[in-house]
């Protein structure tokens, strides 16, 4: 996977799209290590056919398109999939904006932010009950890095906005 995100940096670097690393490999940027094989990115629905295309010439092909994610798999079955969250021209754009550099340089590949990772984070535990476990354990270890300050009244929220119930009395303990 180093690879393709090395494929797609360079692309970002050449003007072709920007994309964001979300997911267990996005947590690298915010100081948190997390063993995953996948690759999930985010990237606004006009950068979209720049991706197919890039994907294509690295062997992969689209597998599954769902209201909110595409997913690509690789000639290879070995290689694990990229599934690629689709956000508004907009929405993209505001993410970028508080995005995390990897290397500390400009061009390189970028993260969310704290707060936009946290609300998608939430907004994932809500639509898929079934990897609650999962996410919880990431935003309890994002709240904990310390990498950006989030104040109480910010995750109250994000908590309301885009999460269940509950969620903010379970995870306000783990603000720094």
């Amino acid at each position: 996977m180093e690879s393709v995100l090395q494929h797609l940096a360079q692309a970002q670097r050449r003007g072709e799209l920007r994309f964001l690393v979300i997911g267990g490999r996005g947590l690298v940027a915010h100081g948190i290590q997390r063993f995953t094989k996948d690759l999930d990115l985010a990237i606004a629905t006009s950068d979209l056919p720049a991706l197919e295309s890039i994907l294509q010439g690295l062997g992969f092909a689209t597998d599954a398109v769902m209201s909110q994610f595409v997913r690509f798999r690789h000639r290879d079955l070995a290689v694990p999939p990229i599934d690629v969250m689709r956000m508004s021209p907009a929405t993209f754009e505001r993410a970028w904006q508080s995005s995390r550099s990897f290397s500390g340089t400009e061009d390189g590949p970028r993260a969310p932010g704290l707060e936009v990772f946290v609300a998608m984070k939430l907004l994932a535990m809500r639509n898929q009950p079934d990897r609650r476990s999962k996410d919880l354990l990431d935003l309890e270890e994002l709240l904990r890095s310390g990498t950006e300050p989030l104040t109480r009244a910010s995750l109250q929220a994000l908590c309301e906005r885009f999460g269940v119930p509950g969620d903010f009395e379970l995870l306000s303990r783990h603000l720094p």
